[in-house]
């Protein structure tokens, strides 16, 4: 129960300080103290840093396997909406014109799904005419000006 008060150990503290402050005091039921008492005091404070340092090997456990998991090669998070084939349909039918609503009709996908395929498209498209021009930018590419004639 008194994980949930705060996530850490001077969270705790500075809630059990502004109650006292304000002459509250705190009765754990399940664990049978109270803050009205020293030992009460005491044992509040550490059952809050048990529970810390409980909530920090739960994170760190978690880390570890997300990492192993990286590191053996599985995919972590959703799975795309579109494959990569797909993505190309969706490029080749918004490329003749159809519009959004028509291959989000056609591939069975979110409005957002194909929002975001455009977006990604655009930026792909302004990076490739980047790397065309001899691998350099000029001074005003990113904003839109072109200053090469100064």
């Amino acid at each position: 129960m008194l994980d949930r008060l705060g996530r850490t150990t001077v969270g705790v503290l500075q809630l059990l300080r502004d109650l006292d402050e304000r002459e509250i005091h705190f009765l754990s039921l399940t664990e049978g103290f109270d803050t009205r008492t020293p030992a009460g005091r005491t044992l509040m404070q550490m059952v809050a840093v048990f529970a810390e340092l409980e909530r920090s090997t739960i994170r760190g456990r978690v880390m570890a396997g997300l990492d192993a998991a990286k590191r053996n090669g599985r995919m972590l998070g959703r799975r795309p909406a579109l494959t990569a084939a797909q993505r190309d349909h969706a490029r080749e039918l918004l490329a003749a014109s159809r519009s959004q609503a028509e291959v989000v009709r056609i591939l069975g996908v979110g409005r957002s799904t194909i929002q975001r395929l455009e977006d990604q498209t655009a930026e792909d498209d302004f990076g490739s005419k980047l790397v065309a021009s001899k691998g350099t930018v000029s001074p005003g590419a990113l904003s839109g000006e072109d200053n090469r004639g100064v």
